[in-house]
């Protein structure tokens, strides 16, 4: 399983889970699912984890 960190304004950072094994890169851009709605930030790393480890979905 893949953890993604994802930067949004104002500096705030989110990891979430590539729950559909999207191939993902560093520095792309992705929209996530966030409590008000939709949010757009900046992908700046990639780790790999344990699936037991996870909260949130990608």
């Amino acid at each position: 399983m893949e953890v993604v960190e994802v930067q949004f304004k104002a500096q705030r950072k989110e990891f979430y889970r590539n729950a559909k094994a999207l191939y993902l890169r560093t520095g792309n851009h992705c929209v996530v699912q966030a409590d008000r709605g939709e949010d757009m930030g900046q992908i700046i790393s990639l780790t790999r984890a344990e699936a037991g480890e996870l909260e949130a979905d990608m």
